[in-house]
């Protein structure tokens, strides 16, 4: 990404359905204690950068013995990945979850809609009178109009 489309991301520009999703969902597992808050902050890296945590753990796994690192730090980095890997896993489950539901949501409110406007569309035709159906006549125009 460049510079301006990275600015745009981090606030929420262009992002993807499931991404802003992750967005929401994290930050309520966060509120119920779920995740730590420096777990938000690299996945959210991960999810504007486009990447997952395996391969950011890969590259800096690299990264550190081509630096030529002691085994313990490259060990301390693989730990601190795991943890990022495991709370996405648990935020990706609770995403599906998010989204799935809010599907299902969505679909009652359709039912619910086309429900009313069958209603609706028979009392049009018969202004609220279902006895005699007449379509709707133009108002004569009051003294005021004539004018």
């Amino acid at each position: 990404f460049s510079k301006r489309e990275w600015n745009q991301r981090v606030k929420g520009i262009g992002l993807t359905k499931s991404e802003r999703a992750t967005n929401i969902v994290m930050t309520q597992m966060l509120l119920r204690g779920e995740i730590k808050y420096d777990e938000l902050n690299a996945i959210n890296y991960f999810v504007l950068k486009g990447t997952t945590p395996r391969q950011e753990r890969d590259e800096q796994i690299a990264l550190l013995k081509k630096r030529g690192a002691s085994q313990g730090e490259i060990e301390m980095n693989r730990r601190e990945f795991q943890r990022y890997i495991d709370a996405k896993e648990k935020v990706d489950i609770e995403v599906k979850k998010y989204l799935e539901h809010k599907e299902k949501a969505q679909e009652e409110r359709r039912e619910k809609i086309m429900q009313n406007v069958r209603v609706t569309q028979h009392y049009r035709k018969t202004r609220g009178k279902p006895s005699r159906v007449r379509e709707h006549t133009r108002k004569k125009p009051t003294k005021k109009r004539r004018r």
